[in-house]
């Protein structure tokens, strides 16, 4: 019954916006239908035509390729064309852009992105057909029952970066896993077909979402202030990070203050300063990334030396690495797949030169992601360019001084304008007072709303003499830095 009231809370809210064109049985059709496909675990085998709301986000197009591995017909929806878009087209995905009543019409499931507005035309007329309706989290979680053992990784960072580590090892182990990914593996991208003992999965708190994945063992590397406005408070989510783990094995983070909280009779730890299950030790950062001896049970294994930055990943790789051998993964086959791992796409990626200055890309928008960042690159001196996009107004505004904060160590900054991605404007929460913040503490800061705007302030900084170019952020400020870096190279105008 809880699925079912579940949906019943959640529709109550969609209902009372638009029960003016939502009839009565309308609505019990709906519920009858949801129930039904929600609780059969073979839902997928009896929808020949499923549609995506937001299928270019990295999660929704994860889940669009593992329904053409099925053979079933996708299409979906979304408001402005994108790589990701282009490559689903080439697929055999039908792709429609902007959100309209129509493009439902004929489909036996849709399923919708948690940016969506309950408002949107397409669920909307969903509702009217009395098509069933799924959010993301809802539909993975589904997938999911299907595979002996799912391993889900949690955390306010380092999610990707951990679940693509703990995927190169399994496939080095021979495992063949199947992997969901919140971002792109520079091998598989975002989704890796697999055998059915295994599924690897990322497994994002926004909203409540990891509520949904059905799982039999969970990592959790950490619990922050990301994501407030879908919670009441920070006990509020330490309270679904322990609905999370559940009673499972868990592998949880022992030198995090938060996680600390939520441990249980089947949890595992890890950690660099505290006693834990799996340890690492004697630490040598290299011009590469950081090498350790990994611990297990405070017995020695090996030394794994990585080929990504930041102490941060030493922490993703211990997860990775204790998950694994949980598991009875061997230890060569930790250590091959986590000195094979080279990163995944906008986590410290290489983008190209801008003149001679070397441009790289991260994903870090919350505040100790970039402190983690600038730390990795020790990049906080004056032959270094940072260039920053907040993510969310609410975010920005929620943590205004920790941003002003951490960004007020760097020497030479750009501000560009918010990726609002799923809000409306919200001055407070803006870019442009966030750099106006940082001007009032005394911050040598710039700002920019433009391409070619930041392209010119860009071009200015580097005849100064910056070496290096780091480019912050979730929205599109990377495929604007790839744009103008391709700009100066084939020496033509941005726009």
């Amino acid at each position: 019954m809880y699925i079912l009231t579940h949906k019943i809370i959640d529709f109550n809210i969609f209902f009372k916006k638009n029960v003016k064109i939502l009839t009565k049985n309308a609505k019990k059709t709906l519920f009858f239908h949801n129930y039904v496909y929600m609780n059969k675990i073979d839902f997928i085998q009896n929808c020949k035509k499923i549609h995506f709301i937001g299928i270019g986000g990295v999660s929704m197009s994860a889940l669009a390729k593992f329904c053409l591995n099925l053979k079933v017909q996708v299409s979906g929806s979304d408001k402005v064309m994108s790589e990701e878009l282009l490559k689903l087209q080439t697929m055999g995905v039908r792709i429609y852009l902007g959100h309209h009543r129509q493009s439902v019409i004929g489909k036996d499931l849709v399923v919708y992105s948690s940016a969506i507005s309950s408002c949107c035309p397409e669920l909307v007329s969903a509702v009217e057909k009395n098509i069933p309706i799924m959010s993301r989290g809802e539909f993975l979680g589904k997938i999911l029952i299907g595979y002996k053992n799912c391993i889900a990784v949690s955390g306010s960072h380092g999610k990707t970066t951990a679940t693509a580590m703990l995927s190169e090892i399994l496939i080095e182990n021979g495992s063949n896993p199947t992997v969901f990914l919140g971002g792109q593996h520079k091998t598989y991208g975002n989704f890796r077909r697999g055998r059915k003992k295994y599924a690897i999965v990322e497994a994002c708190e926004y909203k409540k979402n990891f509520l949904n994945i059905t799982h039999s063992a969970s990592v959790v590397l950490n619990i922050d202030d990301d994501h407030m406005d879908s919670y009441e408070d920070m006990q509020d989510m330490k309270n679904c990070f322990r609905r999370f783990i559940r009673d499972g094995l868990a592998l949880i983070n022992a030198d995090d203050e938060n996680s600390n909280q939520i441990f249980n009779k089947t949890t595992s730890t890890f950690g660099i300063k505290k006693l834990a299950t799996f340890n690492a030790k004697n630490l040598r950062c290299g011009v590469n990334g950081y090498s350790f001896d990994f611990y297990a049970y405070q017995k020695r294994l090996g030394r794994i030396n990585l080929s990504v930055l930041g102490r941060h990943n030493v922490y993703n790789a211990l997860a990775a690495g204790g998950m694994a051998y949980l598991y009875k993964i061997s230890f060569s086959a930790i250590k091959r797949g986590l000195e094979k791992f080279s990163g995944v796409n906008r986590r410290n990626e290489y983008l190209g030169k801008i003149f001679s200055a070397r441009c790289y890309a991260d994903y870090a928008h919350h505040p100790k992601e970039i402190q983690a960042t600038l730390s990795a690159y020790k990049a906080t001196d004056e032959k270094s360019l940072i260039i920053f996009q907040p993510h969310t107004f609410s975010r920005t505004r929620i943590l205004i001084d920790d941003f002003v904060k951490t960004l007020g160590e760097v020497k030479n900054l750009i501000i560009y304008k918010t990726y609002s991605a799923r809000e409306s404007f919200d001055e407070k929460g803006s870019a442009k007072h966030l750099y106006e913040e940082l001007v009032n503490n005394g911050v040598s800061a710039s700002y920019s709303e433009e391409p070619d705007d930041l392209a010119e302030k860009i071009e200015d900084k580097v005849k100064t003499g910056i070496r290096r170019i780091i480019v912050l952020g979730a929205g599109d400020i990377y495929d604007i830095s790839k744009q103008i870096i391709l700009s100066f190279k084939t020496n033509k105008n941005f726009l």
